[in-house]
């Protein structure tokens, strides 16, 4: 008997929460080091996209997360202080995807995505279409002719993040029967979300964020599940002028979350 079968015994209490839980992974993954997967660059301001963590993916800090988080460096090269104001995704329909504060606010996002997606005749499956990414940061790919040495930027998230030092580390899964304890699943999973909604509001960066004359920040924010995003724009102001910054990530998350399966 499967877990959401057996989840049907328990009573409507348990399956307002549903069957794919999420926790606090007590052994992360370590993304891949080498390219970034974007850059993007004006004549102050440089901006690269080193990995996304997707659904139990290289990198992922806890079990079926409902978000996608986008690790980035923002260098400012100016004189002036730098004023991240704005960020959004581009998805494959030309949608504005927003990053969001916080797990529950999250895991709506992705299923109205989901469902947009569906409306349209198209499946989203969290997690999957992340070979050409993984390829692009290995370095069979090179994106935008810029190549960035390895362990400039994932290493920093890695230490950041709190997540392994060795990449390849398997993925905690929880692989045992369900017990049908009552109250005592109700009160675990809640446990388990507000642990993960904590470290969300962690290791989020928060909007507007400034950046320094001459210093290079990392910034993290979780958006919705966003299938196969086209771009990541960034508007930031500085000296009291407006700038966008406009990463193309077409080829190096073309499929992503596209598969054979509606999001669960």
């Amino acid at each position: 008997m499967n877990g959401c079968r057996l989840a049907t015994m328990v009573g409507p209490v348990l399956l307002l929460f549903g069957c794919a839980s999420t926790k606090v992974l007590d052994e992360p993954t370590l993304p891949p080091e080498g390219n970034p997967l974007a850059v993007a660059r004006d004549q102050t301001t440089t901006a690269t996209l080193d990995w996304v963590i997707v659904r139990n993916g290289p990198g992922t800090w806890s079990k079926n997360a409902d978000w996608d988080q986008y690790l980035l460096r923002i260098e400012n090269q100016s004189n002036a202080a730098l004023v991240l104001d704005e960020t959004f995704l581009e998805d494959s329909t030309g949608t504005k995807v927003y990053p969001e504060l916080g797990r529950q606010a999250l895991r709506t996002g992705s299923k109205q995505v989901a469902k947009r997606y569906k409306d349209a005749d198209v499946r989203v499956k969290a997690g999957t279409g992340t070979a050409v990414m993984a390829a692009t940061v290995i370095g069979t790919t090179v994106v935008g002719g810029y190549f960035a040495a390895a362990g400039v930027g994932i290493a920093a998230f890695s230490s950041w993040l709190g997540v392994s030092t060795s990449f390849g580390a398997a993925v905690t899964t929880a692989g045992a029967a369900l017990i049908v304890a009552g109250p005592a699943i109700v009160i675990s999973r809640w446990h388990h979300r507000r642990e993960v909604d904590a470290r969300i509001q962690e290791f989020r960066s928060d909007l507007p964020y400034s950046i320094a004359p001459g210093v290079v920040e990392r910034v993290v924010f979780f958006f919705p599940i966003t299938p196969s995003p086209r771009r990541l724009v960034l508007g930031y102001s500085q000296g009291g002028a407006v700038q966008t910054l406009r990463l193309d990530t077409s080829k190096s998350l073309d499929g992503l979350h596209l598969g054979g399966a509606t999001l669960q």
